[in-house]
């Protein structure tokens, strides 16, 4: 009754075990689900992660667009070389660059080794003596 009416609680979640482990699987994700619809996005990527539900968890938060949050998660529960790093990026770049932090999206671009893009964003900027200085110190990366 409480999971149709989205009125669980943590409470509920925390006795569903005492019924079964899959009642208590089911309550947590219908319990995430109700949290995401509420707008409490962490909160209910730890109930995700409770159940194992990786990529979900990712989706979610990139979604949400908490990109530091997702890739700490991945770092954790991910391999080293799995392509959702380069969507996280990705979109993050993406994010910091449409929102008009050019600085921001080059500097994740640089910590990812991916500088070319670095370049390309800070020749975007506005040039003064500092973003010469960047932009000098990346292309010689590439040279």
């Amino acid at each position: 009754m409480a999971v149709k009416g989205k009125t669980l609680t943590e409470w509920h979640v925390s006795m569903a075990p005492m019924i079964s482990y899959d009642f208590w699987k089911k309550c947590c994700g219908a319990f995430a689900a109700q949290l995401i619809d509420q707008g409490y996005i962490l909160q209910a990527a730890s109930y995700l992660s409770c159940l194992h539900q990786t990529k979900e968890v990712i989706a979610i938060l990139l979604k949400n667009t908490l990109f530091l949050e997702a890739w700490c998660y991945a770092k954790l529960h991910l391999e080293d070389g799995d392509h959702l790093f380069k969507d996280i990026i990705e979109k993050w770049t993406r994010t910091l660059e449409m929102n008009g932090n050019i600085e921001g999206a080059a500097y994740i671009s640089a910590l990812n080794n991916n500088f070319e893009k670095c370049r390309d964003l800070l020749r975007k900027r506005r040039r003064d003596e500092e973003g010469d200085k960047l932009l000098q110190l990346v292309e010689e990366k590439l040279n």
